[in-house]
């Protein structure tokens, strides 16, 4: 199963699958995100956990974080930047 959900401002892809009694969930991009549960609700709030975690951890040592921004996310860049555009004029 494929999922995604929107951590921060990311999107976080995930690949979800049943392996015994455990659901397990990998973002298919980020190799160090991963989780498990005995549900899929749970693995997908234990992986959004980890995702904000990690997005904290790269953030702090001014590493890239490798997901995409959402594109609520982008317009909203594109908003500013074109507002400070407006006001250099």
């Amino acid at each position: 199963m494929r999922k995604n959900t929107v951590v921060n401002q990311y999107e976080l892809p995930m690949e979800i699958k049943k392996e015994g009694k455990w659901y397990i969930a990998k973002c298919p991009i980020w190799r160090d995100c991963y989780a498990q549960s005995d549900t899929v609700d749970g693995v997908v709030f234990e992986i959004t956990g980890v995702a904000k975690t990690l997005i904290e951890i790269y953030q702090e040592k001014d590493l890239k974080v490798p997901l995409g921004i959402t594109e609520k996310e982008l317009k909203r860049c594109e908003i500013i930047y074109v507002d400070k555009l407006v006001g250099i004029r």
